[in-house]
């Protein structure tokens, strides 16, 4: 069930991030958001929704900035939030 996983990848990034393993919490982070950036088109017009994941890149962005993670990963992190 796709619900169960997105849920089950969110759990396990903030498991995680909770337990101090950022790093490893980023790359569950990265597939969640991936997972609800794909729902966008069928929830276009969802304002909570876009607001949702606008503070999930915003919190992905923090975690990987707070980890130095090199530029070119932030920014295309960045970008890909922009799509």
């Amino acid at each position: 069930d796709g619900n169960r996983n997105e849920q089950t990848l969110k759990h396990l990034a903030l498991a995680l991030e909770q337990s101090e393993q950022i790093d490893e919490s980023i790359s569950y982070w990265k597939q969640y958001l991936q997972r609800q950036r794909q729902q966008l088109k069928s929830r276009s017009a969802d304002t909570a929704f876009k607001k949702y994941l606008v503070q999930l890149t915003e919190h992905l962005l923090d975690l990987m900035m707070a980890t130095d993670r090199p530029n070119h990963e932030v920014f295309q992190e960045l970008d890909n939030g922009l799509k």
